[in-house]
């Protein structure tokens, strides 16, 4: 808990009395694979708050922080576009629902926060649906399904599912390693061995290692690179790997553990493993016995 801006509250809202129509609430919620916290701003009659996290503006003074929450309050209200419920319930959920896997570990954390979730090999499933919000450039709100919404969509979890993979892969964004080494301005000639790689996310680079369920996507992979392993670089990307000798796997469960360690941070990793689509379906390889 942020014990300082816990007890912020109070003063903040004092301030907020005076002409806003909002108030703050210190929450703690799930955000990706850590427990989160921030301040929902609450107005009269709305069923959905936007959740500003805490973050830098934190230092500020009460005067700063109440200019700067109320820009935030007037960016992401919903006056324009509805309530939550509205949406829900207007049929259009199968079509704009999107998956994000986090670890599994997370389960308790999903179960805690009411998140819908569906548990897949080592990962677990959630769902969001983007929200427009007029007059902003870069589209950065969206509503998380809990198990409550269920009720309004009147769809359940397996429905869910294969919409939200299928609106995935129509945001499919698949990318030659060779491309992204040459934008970062160097020589292709120095990592000959990467070539055959390829990076897997979608257009806004968020969350887009949700294409690892993917079975369209796993069989046009196969008939690129024959044998491979999804190597997940974050819950934002996975990395897709020629392998040919079992003796392969071993290092490269080894590198992304190491990787995960040191150079991802904690919110953006998805998990140790690395994972081989096998007969036909997603598995993680485990140990030095498994064979390709």
């Amino acid at each position: 808990m942020n014990h300082v801006m816990y007890e912020r509250q109070e003063s903040i809202n004092r301030l907020l009395s005076h002409s806003e129509p909002f108030r703050v609430r210190y929450t703690e919620t799930f955000k990706n694979n850590i427990e989160a916290a921030g301040y929902c701003l609450v107005a009269p009659k709305r069923d959905c708050s936007p959740l500003i996290y805490f973050d830098d503006w934190c230092e500020g003074s009460d005067e700063e922080i109440v200019s700067f929450l109320t820009e935030q309050f007037d960016k992401y209200s919903l006056n324009n576009v509805g309530t939550v419920k509205d949406f829900l319930t207007s049929g259009n959920v199968l079509d704009q629902v999107l998956p994000k896997v986090v670890s599994a570990e997370n389960i308790p954390s999903l179960e805690k926060n009411h998140i819908l979730f569906c548990p897949v090999l080592n990962m677990a499933v959630t769902f969001y649906c983007p929200i427009e919000m007029p007059g902003l450039k870069e589209n950065k709100a969206s509503v998380t399904l809990t198990k409550q919404m269920l009720s309004y969509i009147g769809k359940n979890e397996v429905e869910l599912f294969f919409s939200a993979i299928r609106n995935a892969e129509a945001d499919c964004v698949i990318r030659p390693m060779n491309e992204l080494i040459t934008e970062l301005g160097m020589n292709v000639s120095e990592f000959e061995n990467d070539l055959t790689m390829y990076v897997i996310t979608n257009k806004s680079r968020m969350y887009g290692a949700s294409l690892i369920l993917s079975k369209k996507l796993m069989e046009k992979l196969k008939q690129a690179l024959g044998t491979f392993v999804i190597l997940p670089s974050s819950i934002h990307e996975i990395i897709a790997v020629p392998c040919k000798k079992e003796s392969d796997l071993a290092f490269l469960a080894q590198m992304v553990e190491e990787i995960n360690a040191s150079e991802v941070d904690p919110s953006d990793r998805l998990t140790d493993s690395i994972y081989l689509w096998k007969d036909n379906r997603l598995q993680v390889w485990e140990n030095s016995d498994y064979s390709l």
